[in-house]
């Protein structure tokens, strides 16, 4: 099973991608290959295939690529697997893998717009060829180069005369075509059925956003594009409030009403199961002492507003990750662990193997070797274990590092625990081990039953920059 969709030009982002990708992996129970024919594969999962898009293409783009790059990319050759294709702006609500029996060998099945009954049976006309069907959802198999082949023969006619992929296929190729049958598919925008939807051609139709837990996936054709007589998008980025359910991961630690995800915690009890030692361990990572330092660490962070869906962090001394990764893995874009201790990374894996964000890797952030190559995409380093290592100072991939790349830091003045072999006695003498041009923005302490821990928000500022 092949699952395709593409990204270019500057309307989509790689958040888009990875968010189609999580959604997919959650609500579709067989094996598959996720593709994407971009031209800009930056920050896209790495577990998607990328599939780079014709060169020859660019010479037609302005703002955006042109619509009949997805006829070429996807129609230009037979395809033996069933594939599905999927717009970036779908949201996926439950599961799919039965998409595959609407499959008809050598024809495209598409969505069917139950909400436009003003155009059922009717046949498209100039200039729109509005009509009934919609390409936001697409499976095939078999030998569809008809879509490509046609169009290719008069392409600056076609692409005239048609403002989309579904409008063409419709008007030059209906009896090729077989679609979804009701109960699969609504559109955000324009509604459910005949018994509820937007009309945007009837002015007494009022614009308001469609929602139908039962279904399985919900289209936003028209998002960004449609607009009111002031200018606003009848659909942009608010049509999905209400939605973040279907592809934001939920918190696997709510500090609001005090709860832990069921399956975060099976783990823990699995992982820790005629094992003592490290059920102490990890008991010991959300003990009172670690969250409340890690709290007040994102807290500081957030006065910043430097946390969001796009950033990249990487923890230094990570152990398990097991605060900073169940507090913050839903907020941003990658949470990249990295440890000396083999069983802390095992373990952490473990623990987090259901989040696609959150990775481990086995390294000594004093001897980087090839990791060295990922700091340029970090976007915060965040360090809650200097006390066990030696001084920032003397690490040797600052001049590696993005410009003015966040950084959160964490010692304390424990001495008297075994491994702690670099604590501090204040803020000042914690300031004195890090680099000249590192620039402080915040410092805080926090009292805790053993002792001090100190915070340190900052930035390295790289000279001439």
């Amino acid at each position: 099973m092949k699952i395709v969709c593409i990204k270019y030009g500057d309307k989509f982002s790689f958040e888009h991608v990875n968010r189609l990708y999580k959604m997919v992996k959650k609500n579709f129970k067989e094996k598959f290959d996720f593709y994407c024919h971009t031209e800009n594969s930056e920050k896209i999962n790495e577990a998607v295939k990328i599939v780079p898009l014709p060169k020859e293409w660019e010479v037609y783009k302005t703002e955006d690529y042109p619509y009949w790059v997805k006829l070429h990319s996807f129609f230009e050759k037979p395809t033996k697997e069933t594939t599905i294709y999927f717009d970036l702006d779908i949201v996926i609500q439950n599961d799919i893998t039965h998409l595959s029996k609407y499959c008809v060998n050598n024809k495209i099945c598409f969505v069917k717009a139950y909400w436009k009954p003003h155009f059922h049976l009717k046949i498209p006309q100039a200039p729109n060829y509005d009509m009934d069907l919609n390409a936001s959802v697409m499976i095939w198999k078999g030998d569809c180069t008809w879509a490509w082949k046609k169009f290719k023969e008069n392409l600056n006619h076609y692409a005239l005369m048609y403002n989309g992929t579904d409008p063409y296929l419709h008007h030059r190729h209906f009896g090729r075509l077989n679609w979804l049958p009701r109960g699969e598919v609504y559109s955000r925008l324009y509604g459910i059925d005949e018994n509820d939807y937007y009309n945007p051609y009837d002015p007494n139709s009022k614009v308001r956003y469609h929602y139908n837990k039962d279904y399985k996936i919900c289209i936003f054709n028209g998002w960004k594009r449609k607009k009111h007589k002031d200018g606003t998008y009848k659909l942009d980025d608010d049509g999905y409030k209400g939605l973040e359910k279907y592809f934001k991961d939920p918190s696997m630690i709510n500090l609001e009403d005090n709860t832990m995800d069921l399956d975060f915690f099976k783990r823990i009890r699995y992982l820790c199961w005629d094992n003592d030692d490290l059920y102490k361990q990890i008991l010991d990572s959300f003990s009172p002492s670690q969250f409340k330092s890690k709290l007040n660490l994102i807290k500081m962070l957030d006065n910043l507003n430097v946390i969001n869906e796009k950033t990249d962090i990487a923890v230094f001394g990570c152990w398990f990750n097991s605060t900073i990764g169940s507090l913050l893995h839903n907020r941003v874009n990658t949470i990249t662990g990295y440890d000396v201790d083999s069983q802390a990374i095992h373990i952490g894996k473990k623990l987090f193997e259901n989040i696609s964000n959150i990775k481990f890797k086995k390294a000594d952030i004093f001897k980087f070797g090839q990791h060295k190559k990922k700091l340029d995409n970090i976007d915060i380093i965040i360090n809650t274990s200097c006390e066990h290592m030696k001084p920032l100072k003397e690490w040797s991939y600052w001049n590696l590092i993005k410009n003015k790349t966040i950084f959160a830091l964490q010692s304390n003045n424990m001495f008297h625990i075994k491994d702690h072999t670099n604590c501090v006695k204040s803020i000042e003498d914690f300031i004195k081990q890090l680099p000249s041009k590192f620039k402080v923005i915040s410092t805080d302490e926090v009292t805790l039953k053993d002792g001090i821990r100190f915070t340190i928000i900052g930035k390295y500022e790289k000279s001439n920059l």
